[in-house]
């Protein structure tokens, strides 16, 4: 038998690995423009709620002042105190950490 008539073929991976580099280059940009576009989209939301925080923390100083009034109130006034007992209205420490799940001690 001669080689004349079945030549040896030799196969470059040059084209399945440019394929295989192309599909990672075109999915790695995919990718870049997707965490972008979330960035984007989270940056727009925080800048939306940011100007809520004011007028928020204004509500709840004036919360907590009226709370404070009331428990005051309590000591002299009857209708205040039972306010205050319906409500179960407390005051903690105002350097205490509110996200907190524990509950406040009873006060004295």
């Amino acid at each position: 038998m001669s080689d004349e008539n079945n030549p040896v073929v030799r196969y470059s991976s040059f084209w399945p690995q440019f394929i295989l580099m192309i599909g990672l280059l075109i999915w790695c940009v995919y990718q870049i423009y997707a965490v972008n576009s979330q960035r984007i989209a989270i940056n727009q939301q925080s800048d939306a709620l940011t100007s809520l925080l004011d007028p928020a923390n204004a509500a709840r100083k004036r919360l907590y002042a009226l709370a404070q009034d009331l428990i005051q109130l309590s000591a002299k006034d009857s209708y205040a105190a039972q306010i205050v007992k319906e409500a179960n209205i407390r005051i903690n420490n105002p350097g205490a950490n509110t996200n907190s799940t524990e509950t406040p001690a009873p006060s004295q």
